[in-house]
């Protein structure tokens, strides 16, 4: 009797799982894409932005003390170049004197001024008088791509 009852808990936890859909999100150096798995449909679809792109770049801005992401940030990338953040999850982890942020610094010819942040020591970007770990900067990236509530099947 006591197999029986977990070969129906079993297959009742295996039956509500395939009803679940899956997000992934691919923060990459330059792009970010979403793609979403649902049972039943077809298997993988990615996300399109406000723009109608399958992926949107990677960018995170501080202009006039506003947080600008993505399409929006790139729009202002050419106007405000010192403060649209591009690679910043390159910096996650990193010393502020590690060859390959120097590395990257100049071979992309960024106008960043990565310094060690006040506190943990970590690669950090530094905007004005405020300094900026690069979790603060891809941070925002990962939420604009979350849904408060789970997406509808």
């Amino acid at each position: 009797m006591g197999r029986g009852v977990v070969a129906v808990a079993c297959l009742a936890l295996m039956v509500h799982a395939a009803s679940a859909a899956l997000m992934s999100i691919d923060l990459g150096s330059e792009f970010l894409k979403v793609c979403l798995v649902k049972p039943g449909r077809t298997p993988i679809s990615i996300a399109v932005n406000e723009m109608s792109r399958r992926k949107s770049p990677a960018l995170v801005g501080i202009v006039n003390g506003e947080r600008l992401l993505g399409e929006e940030a790139f729009s202002f990338a050419v106007r405000y170049p010192e403060t649209i953040y591009q690679r910043a999850r390159d910096l996650l982890g990193k010393d502020p004197d590690d060859p390959t942020i120097v590395a990257m610094v100049e071979e992309h010819g960024l106008p960043y001024k990565v310094v060690a942040h006040p506190k943990r020591g970590v690669a950090s970007l530094q905007i004005g008088e405020e300094v900026y770990s690069p979790e603060e900067l891809v941070q925002p990236l990962r939420r604009a791509t979350s849904y408060p509530t789970p997406p509808p099947l």
